[in-house]
């Protein structure tokens, strides 16, 4: 509360405090139509650039993306030093991996100068099974092993894990949480929504390898998103307790849907359906068919950046969104 002194009159002024602040749907986005798609033709694999994870790199000050190449082949590598993160250049392939096919890939920067990557692997069959490596350039990259807790060896069955993507965080604490649209095992079957198929789930880890279920979502149950998955996940810094989500239908022509917790990232509620002012398709040439996997990263002080593939052809574009997360002049009281 701000106590201001005119002329011998105490006047007082008191926010209103409202929670309509903490929803992804108060991000005002503007599609950078001007300059889309801004990653594509990579020059290696079948030259696409989607599916990817941009993330800004503080240390080196660049941002960093990787993203699929082919058609759940192999990933790729490029860089931007541009500040906005519009011009990209150093496109390389990744290396490193001691699995076939590389596919989906999500990467964190969890130190200085190390970065951990969890990707969907091999030979599709009711889904993929997720690996985790780890690299200092975001290159080359060692240390590769199938992670547990999330999906099992069982890939030729339709049950216990394969999955199509993963959105993975890391907390203040170093700690990550996951979600995951898979089959649980060790839930009881007495469950009602138990037998209905893959469901979104959440995953905690101190490691990055090793996970433990932390329930359900909810997310699915929502009519007509049975087979939503995050894409993206951020724990709001400027908001207590209030995570937002960003996702898509798995393998599907369907927009980009908001989603948001306020239960600290346990369950999720249907935000916005779809995400205004992201992505006109049909309407510009970078995105005649669809736009998907949303990578969305906080700059602070309300600004956000989201990068999401389009098609055809598969390639990255860029959208910019601000939020108001202050109480304006014009929401105080005036006594």
């Amino acid at each position: 509360m701000k106590t201001i002194f005119r002329l011998g009159v105490l006047v007082l002024l008191i926010p209103i405090v409202t929670s309509a602040w903490s929803n992804p749907s108060d991000i005002v986005w503007t599609d950078d139509v001007e300059n889309n798609p801004v990653i594509g033709s990579p020059g290696f694999g079948d030259n696409r650039a989607y599916y990817g994870q941009v993330i800004f790199d503080p240390i080196a000050n660049i941002w960093r993306a990787w993203y699929d190449s082919s058609s759940g082949y192999d990933v790729g590598y490029a860089e931007s030093t541009d500040s906005e993160g519009i011009n990209w250049t150093n496109y390389a392939p990744v290396t490193g991996f001691t699995t076939s096919r590389q596919s989906k890939a999500v990467v964190l920067q969890i130190e200085d100068s190390l970065f951990r990557m969890w990707y969907m692997a091999d030979e599709r069959d009711q889904g993929y099974s997720v690996y985790t490596a780890v690299s200092s350039d975001g290159i080359n990259w060692g240390d590769d092993q199938i992670i547990e807790g999330i999906v099992y060896d069982n890939l030729g069955s339709s049950q216990w894990g394969p999955v199509e993507r993963i959105a993975v965080t890391q907390l203040e604490d170093g700690t990550f949480t996951a979600y995951c649209r898979c089959e649980e095992p060790f839930l009881d079957a007495a469950l009602e929504w138990f037998d209905q198929g893959k469901k979104l789930f959440r995953y905690t880890s101190e490691d990055g390898i090793n996970w433990t279920w932390g329930g359900y979502t909810g997310v699915n149950e929502i009519e007509g998103f049975e087979s939503l998955e995050f894409s993206s996940v951020v724990k709001h810094p400027d908001i207590e307790d209030v995570w937002y989500a960003w996702g898509s239908m798995a393998n599907s022509e369907r927009p980009i849907y908001s989603f948001v917790s306020t239960d600290d990232g346990l369950t999720f509620e249907l935000d916005e359906d779809p995400v205004a002012n992201v992505g006109d398709y049909q309407t510009q040439p970078y995105n005649q068919n669809r736009n998907f996997h949303a990578s969305v990263t906080y700059l602070g002080n309300g600004e956000w950046v989201m990068f999401r593939s389009t098609a055809d052809p598969k390639t990255t574009s860029r959208a910019t969104g601000i939020e108001e997360i202050s109480s304006p002049i014009d929401h105080w009281y005036l006594y």
